[in-house]
């Protein structure tokens, strides 16, 4: 959308893209994952820093095309920026999620009880539509849950183009030039 405007893209042009970043994304989500969980087991504290520092890591590696070295320092000068900002915006994304989850997870859990209270008794014949109604409503909340998980990196590139805005003002430089240029 940035590089080609509203309708100058294709599908084929977004699955370029995915195939472009995907072991970049993947093997710098591995490493940071490795380096959260490292500074957890030295302590709480250190862990969330880095779990916070580290958030903008993706976002940087596909936004502004770098390796993953310089991605990881530009992550934490920009998420220094920001750094209570981007850890409320975690804290409400995930309580989000993890309440519109529970919503989609409720009916799932309901089925599985009756489920399960039937099957105590073993002269009750549970109806296949019963299970054919669990397997349904645990595909679409597994569906659901991890569709939702997207949220979270919608959330962290609005606020890494609202560090960018703030701190480098990029649409403003862009005036300037255009101004110089005319």
């Amino acid at each position: 959308y940035i590089e080609k405007g509203k309708d100058g893209f294709t599908l084929e042009n977004i699955w370029k893209n995915v195939t472009k970043y995907f072991m970049r994304v993947l093997g710098a989500s591995i490493v940071s994952g490795l380096v959260i969980i490292a500074g957890t087991i030295m302590c709480i504290i250190p862990g969330i820093y880095l779990g916070i520092s580290l958030s903008l890591l993706i976002v940087i590696i596909i936004f502004e095309d770098k390796s993953f070295g310089a991605a990881f320092s530009r992550s934490f000068k920009l998420a220094n920026y920001h750094w209570w900002w981007i850890l409320l915006l975690i804290i409400v994304v995930y309580a989000i999620i993890y309440v519109v989850s529970l919503i989609f997870a409720i009916p799932q859990m309901i089925i599985t009880l009756t489920y399960q209270m039937h099957s105590l008794n073993p002269s009750l014949d549970i109806p296949d539509s019963i299970k054919y109604l669990m397997a349904a409503v645990t595909i679409i909340s597994t569906f659901v849950t991890t569709l939702l998980s997207v949220i979270i990196y919608v959330a962290l590139s609005f606020e890494y183009f609202n560090i960018i805005e703030k701190k480098e003002s990029p649409s403003l430089l862009n005036k300037i030039e255009e101004m110089e240029n005319n």
